[in-house]
């Protein structure tokens, strides 16, 4: 849980104080909820009233939150590389300039995205790696050369063969020769323009431009490009913070494990208009609360 004062104008200190009078008029209904299970029985907004703070120490017995929205937290789960092995959680947006440290990291899949079955014609074939990213109408080629129309669900992964013109097979007609993993054939017409082709295909490593792949020691990249660029785990360091972390001896080498996501509220406390603050805390947070009536 984080706290984070707020700082209000005096139209908007007025308008706070009528609101804490108003509290007075409401009723609170006699049983408590558990925060967690409150969060999952009612849509947010909501003002609750802190029944049993317990052992969170940013909230007291009595105290009014507003709790305006909840949210996708994404988390990194880190280690210190330093020998007291520490373990830490990163936010995705944790500020920082990172270098690389692994020697061999490995790049995430990267795809470009088509919508016209004649981009195809792009590629050397065969060529693999191929996602679709609709349901897609197409022809099954049996081994007797005879077709049957099928539908080629969404995610279905394929490889471009070829291109087959035939007169007993496609009348003459040039059409891309599809294999799926149970080495099935499918036939693509690509002048069908009322058949959707969505496709989604992997960019190849000499594809790429070639400073992408450029992780030496010189070069710097922030957090989020980490996530972007290469799968976990991956040794990195800090070599500049932007902000100051609050945390003693907080190491600058660390080990990126693990990518996580988890659910945050954001609320505000407003039992005390002199000041009000805004608190972030995990859905998993432990107190217990009444609602109003």
């Amino acid at each position: 849980m984080t706290s984070f004062p707020l700082q209000l104008t005096t139209s908007q200190k007025d308008t706070l104080d009528d609101i804490v009078h108003q509290f007075k008029q409401f009723s609170w209904e006699v049983g408590e909820y558990l925060f967690h299970d409150f969060i999952e029985y009612f849509q947010l907004p909501q003002i609750i009233r802190i029944s049993q703070p317990w052992d969170t120490n940013l909230v007291k017995k009595n105290d009014i939150l507003y709790l305006q929205a909840i949210h996708d937290r994404h988390l990194i789960i880190s280690k210190s590389l330093l020998s007291d092995n520490r373990t830490f959680i990163l936010p995705d947006w944790f500020q920082g300039q990172c270098r690389i440290l692994s020697s061999n990291p490995i790049y995430k899949p990267r795809f470009w995205e088509f919508k016209n079955a004649m981009e195809l014609l792009r590629f050397e074939m065969p060529r693999s790696y191929i996602r679709l990213l609709c349901d897609t109408s197409a022809l099954l080629l049996l081994p007797t050369n005879q077709t049957i129309p099928v539908l080629l669900k969404e995610n279905t992964e394929v490889t471009l063969k070829r291109i087959e013109k035939s007169t007993t097979i496609t009348n003459g007609k040039e059409m891309f020769v599809l294999i799926d993993k149970n080495d099935q054939e499918f036939l693509i017409d690509p002048t069908q323009t009322e058949n959707k082709f969505h496709f989604a295909i992997r960019i190849l490593d000499n594809e790429f431009d070639k400073s992408y792949h450029r992780n030496t020691i010189e070069n710097l990249f922030t957090l989020p490009e980490i996530l972007i660029r290469y799968e976990l785990p991956i040794d990195i360091e800090f070599v500049s913070l932007t902000n100051t972390i609050p945390i003693e001896n907080f190491p600058l080498k660390l080990r990126l494990e693990k990518y996580s996501i988890a659910k945050s509220i954001i609320a505000f406390s407003i039992a005390d208009s002199n000041h009000p603050r805004i608190l972030e805390f995990s859905s998993l947070t432990q107190f217990s609360l009444h609602c109003i009536k």
